[in-house]
């Protein structure tokens, strides 16, 4: 192998081809709205459960495939937007620290992703067609918002179920 191909360990995995024991990811949140954050939870799921292994020399043949909601691949549609940044907030929130978390808010309300936009990633999208840049960083909003609200929802009722 050439150096630097071995498999290691890794926090997380995001793609589209992953495998897993099954007792790993025996919890799966159906709580998730789109299809683009689901390998993420999975894969951060499997890692509270045990080891993630990355294997560099893994290939695989990957056909794309229609999206189960009926969202094209790189959607702007605010009803895609709102479910990308649900799940972004809903996943990430439930992973990471308080710290992490803080982060995860300055960076997400503040700068953003591609199609989940903050601030400074709307304002850079005006010149390319205001109404749009504006509908999908309202829509990023509202996700956010209600990613984190299912969030807290999930752990409420979490709490409320295991014993003390």
């Amino acid at each position: 192998q050439p150096v630097g191909d071995e498999p290691r360990e890794v926090q997380h995995l995001k793609g589209a081809n992953m495998s897993f024991r099954r007792n790993a990811v025996a919890r799966f949140d159906r709580n998730l709205m789109g299809a683009h954050l689901s390998d993420t939870n999975v894969s951060l799921l499997a890692g509270e459960a045990g080891r993630i292994v990355y294997d560099p020399l893994a290939t695989v043949d990957h056909y794309p495939a229609p999206r189960p909601h009926g969202f094209a691949r790189a959607s702007v549609l605010p009803e895609q937007v709102f479910a990308d940044a649900h799940d972004w907030a809903y996943v990430m929130l439930g992973y990471l620290s308080p710290t992490g978390r803080a982060g995860f808010w300055a960076y997400a309300l503040f700068i953003g992703q591609d199609r989940r936009l903050g601030v400074l990633k709307a304002l850079l999208a005006l010149p390319r067609g205001p109404r749009a840049a504006l509908r999908a960083w309202g829509a990023t909003m509202r996700g956010l918002s209600a990613g984190n609200a299912h969030r807290r929802a999930a752990i409420a009722a979490a709490s409320e179920v295991s014993p003390r």
